[in-house]
């Protein structure tokens, strides 16, 4: 028995309503044909005038791969089949193939988020003498304690005045008189710690032999650095000569088209927002000891960096 014979058996004897209702007589077609030549129809499409029916095959080779003989047979068939359907039953009856498309294998690019070349940090600014009286030890020797302070008051968001600053400077001297046996010179890691137990924050840490990058990104995490330096190095014209060997101060910010950073030094009134090159600040950074002036053979580049989330 043939094919098409098949097929106008099934028509003949099951009666048009099994066309109309059921998709049995078109997946039936499918897996003969399947049968005969090894393909399968990418979609077959039965409309109805009610509803619409569609059924999907993952297509193995192309319809062209068909013998011809075969796909003429199975139009005439259909058509056949559709002409003598009355319209109300059948709408129309389509026989398509899935094209397949080539698969972009192609790695997708992201366009890269161009990096910041400034940054400045909202950080308050005081001097470490608020009125000018530099005669006060406790206010000459202060730059720690004000360069802490100045970092708090951006935590805490609380407005730095002169008189709290002078206030909070002679108290944090006595402190670290008792806890550190001096107040003049106060190393890295007793800056640290007096920040630590004096106001009670943790999220901070000091880290050694930094570039100028490692202060750069600590800046661009939104993180308030403090550094040690040799003043004599710094090119600050408002330094009394030849200037503070010991001293601190808060890097605020970076400024990458003028090779700068952005600095709150409080070592002078107008040290709001001063700048120091990459290069000058790189130079003048080092370490130094508790105490008063104590040698040091090697000044260990390194930074204090605090979080603002406490």
């Amino acid at each position: 028995m043939s094919l098409c014979q098949v097929v106008f058996f099934l028509v003949e004897y099951t009666g048009m309503n099994f066309v109309k209702n059921s998709l049995f007589f078109l997946l039936f077609l499918v897996i003969l044909m399947t049968t005969a030549s090894g393909v399968t129809f990418g979609i077959l499409k039965l409309v109805h005038k009610n509803d619409t029916a569609i059924a999907k095959y993952d297509l193995q080779k192309s319809l062209d791969s068909l013998p011809k003989n075969i796909v003429s047979s199975t139009v005439q068939i259909i058509s056949e089949t559709v002409t003598n359907t009355p319209a109300n039953n059948i709408a129309t009856t389509t026989i398509s193939t899935v094209e397949k498309k080539p698969v972009d294998t192609k790695t997708s690019t992201t366009t890269p988020i161009a990096k910041q070349t400034k940054k400045v940090l909202p950080i308050p600014f005081t001097s470490q003498a608020p009125f000018g009286d530099w005669a006060d030890m406790r206010q000459e020797a202060g730059c720690e304690e004000a360069s802490l302070l100045m970092v708090v008051h951006w935590i805490t968001g609380n407005k730095l005045t002169a008189d709290i600053v002078l206030k909070e400077i002679l108290a944090m001297s006595a402190y670290e008189t008792k806890n550190f046996g001096e107040y003049r010179d106060t190393s890295l890691a007793d800056t640290l710690k007096l920040f630590n137990e004096y106001f009670g924050y943790k999220n901070a840490s000091v880290k050694y032999d930094i570039t100028v990058n490692d202060i750069k990104n600590a800046i661009d995490n939104n993180e308030a650095v403090i550094v040690p330096v040799n003043g004599q190095i710094l090119d600050n014209p408002y330094f009394t000569p030849p200037g503070p060997p010991i001293h601190q101060l808060v890097i605020i910010g970076y400024d990458d088209a003028s090779k700068e950073f952005i600095t709150n030094e409080p070592g002078t009134r107008h040290g709001a927002n001063f700048r120091y090159s990459y290069s000058n600040m790189l130079s003048a950074i080092g370490d130094y000891l508790t105490g008063f002036h104590e040698s040091i053979a090697v000044r260990r580049k390194g930074m204090l960096v605090i979080s603002q989330n406490q």
